[in-house]
């Protein structure tokens, strides 16, 4: 008997320093959060969230626990993958419109690229038929030189042309 009634008191104190311990915790919370509960309740989130939260009733069952997290896991899930979707739209709408305005800027530069090879072909064909011409011509002065059966006009021909024996 003497033996249960010390394990009753010390029983009893336990849970008064358990109370008081859980008591003067509460008092240090409020100390330390600055915010008010309807601060905190409705941070970061949509009204309509907001006042679905306070609508809300809790319960300390273990299945009605566990349904309550699996329903939050998958809005969750939910508005993740919208999120996702509305993004990934985002990018092939900037693709769309992007892409359009590269695709025709290459092909801009293709048509300018393509009509300066055509200029500079048309260039160097002229060059190089005034150059046959040229080459042409100082061939037959040569041989109208030669023709002529002075040897003074020859060297005075060759001479014009700069070229010396």
């Amino acid at each position: 008997m003497v033996k249960s009634k010390k394990n009753k008191k010390n029983k009893k104190k336990e849970m008064i320093g358990k109370v008081g311990n859980l008591v003067n915790d509460k008092k240090k919370d409020k100390e330390s959060c600055n915010y008010t509960d309807e601060e905190l309740s409705c941070k970061d989130i949509t009204p309509e969230q907001c006042e679905h939260l306070r609508n809300r009733t809790f319960s300390n069952n273990p299945k009605k626990i566990f349904l309550e997290v699996r329903t939050i896991e998958e809005r969750y899930k939910h508005s993740i993958e919208k999120e996702k979707d509305d993004i990934k739209n985002e990018i092939e709408e900037y693709k769309e419109k992007y892409g359009l305005k590269y695709k025709k800027a290459l092909e801009n530069k293709y048509k300018e690229i393509n009509f300066y090879k055509t200029e500079l072909t048309e260039e160097m064909t002229k060059n190089l038929e005034m150059l046959s011409s040229q080459e042409h011509m100082n061939l037959s002065e040569i041989d109208m030189i030669y023709k002529i059966k002075s040897k003074s006009l020859i060297q005075r021909g060759l001479e014009i042309l700069g070229i010396t024996f």
